[in-house]
């Protein structure tokens, strides 16, 4: 594996964190944009760099969630170009936490960047909302590095601190060990992953002013990932506990709440974009925890179209209807065709579960049509978000439409099992 294209996706971001403190706004906003226009342009070259050593790996969900970090960079420094420098380096720094956790091949790194971008998003939040919020995080976080002491216990030095040895060496793990692991990382997790009971604090952090709020579902995407490869370890393992029920009932609970959000009078414009993020994370813990290729693959794809069209919410107008439009299933954007394809998932592996499932689905899926026609209310979004909305819309659609992409998620989703 060539070095310099992961490391240069997670320091072109560092380094602009740091020259961002010594500028001021507009200025550090337009710097921020080049920064991350430049870590896109770094990430695009993942896939010709796919390989491993002690602290890095790049491979097809490592190179899916580098991509989709540095989308909700670009999107958030777009949206916030007018803030001052330290608003502008907290985006910046959590954007490289999340690229580091995103490709991260050592489990204390992946910990401690997860936390730092965390903690970059807190740091923007004030007075009450940032302590109720730091309050449900950080012992969550705290319960996550306990399980992944224990998953690197289980293995023994060297192989216990990478997830790929992790990975290799689990059929032959303490099966108690690895489901006291499972147990204890799941909920720090689902909390940061934003999936019900424990989203509160997005909720909360999300009133934060500056582009790092913007990050929050990105954080979300690259939690949901980590969760995806201790899961891997955990099925390696055949007589740990089963994943598949807790993360099913995660799902189930997210859609419950998704949906008595949308519904409930006095929804708020960004309660509604909360819950159209939380529906999707949702969705993607119920198809992780049926598991299979194709409901994994629904999963991916339902947290990429989340971390995509959550910015282009808070856009208003137009935008913010095709948005909630595209993530209330509707076709023919890449979200109706996971719903189709996790809904399948259902009725061949779990039969019981298709009608709490479609039920739930329906009634979030309703709420969000209606708050997207709520959406057309607000004001049109700025002129200068309407290019940027529209390429985000077409790249949603063509994901759904176009047979190759769909196969590529499943490759990535196939290279879980």
């Amino acid at each position: 594996m060539s070095i310099w294209a992961p490391w240069l996706v997670i320091g072109l971001p560092l380094a602009g964190a740091g020259a961002s403190l010594f500028l001021r706004a507009p200025m550090a906003g337009w710097a921020a944009l080049g920064v991350t226009i430049a870590t896109m342009g770094a990430a695009l070259a993942l896939p010709w760099h796919s390989g491993a050593d002690a602290l890095v790996r790049v491979d097809g969900l490592a190179i899916v969630l580098a991509l989709l970090v540095a989308a909700a960079g670009l999107l958030a420094a777009w949206r916030g170009a007018a803030n001052s420098g330290p608003a502008v380096a907290r985006a910046l720094l959590a954007l490289a936490a999340l690229e580091l956790t995103a490709l991260s091949n050592a489990l204390a790194v992946s910990w401690v960047a997860l936390t730092a971008a965390v903690l970059a998003v807190l740091l923007g939040a004030r007075g009450a909302a940032a302590w109720r919020a730091a309050m449900t995080v950080l012992p969550a976080l705290g319960l996550l590095l306990f399980g992944l002491v224990l998953l690197g216990h289980a293995a023994g030095p060297g192989a216990g601190q990478r997830w790929d040895a992790l990975a290799g060496a689990a059929p032959r793990l303490d099966p108690a060990l690895v489901s006291l692991g499972f147990i204890l990382t799941l909920p720090g997790l689902a909390a940061c992953a934003g999936l019900a009971p424990l989203h509160l604090w997005q909720r909360a952090a999300g009133r934060s002013t500056g582009p790092a709020a913007l990050l929050l579902p990105a954080i979300g995407a690259v939690a949901l990932g980590m969760l995806l490869r201790v899961r891997a370890i955990v099925l390696a393992q055949p007589e740990a506990v089963p994943p598949g029920p807790a993360l099913l009932a995660l799902g189930l609970a997210s859609l419950a709440w998704a949906a008595l959000t949308l519904w409930r009078r006095g929804t708020r414009n960004e309660q509604g974009t909360g819950a159209a993020v939380l529906f999707a994370s949702g969705l993607a813990s119920a198809a992780f925890g049926l598991g299979g290729a194709a409901a994994d693959a629904a999963g991916l794809l339902l947290i990429v179209a989340a971390v995509l069209l959550a910015p282009l919410a808070t856009a208003g107008g137009w935008a913010r209807a095709a948005a909630l439009s595209a993530l209330a299933l509707l076709p023919p954007f890449a979200p109706f065709g996971a719903g189709l394809a996790l809904l399948g998932a259902a009725m061949e592996g779990a039969p019981l579960l298709a009608l709490p499932l479609v039920g739930l689905m329906a009634a979030a899926a309703s709420g969000l049509a209606r708050q997207a026609v709520d959406g057309w209310r607000t004001p049109a979004p700025r002129l200068a978000d309407c290019a940027v909305a529209a390429l985000v819309l077409a790249l949603v659609l063509a994901v759904g439409v176009v047979p190759s992409a769909a196969r590529w998620f499943a490759v990535v989703a196939e290279g879980l099992r």
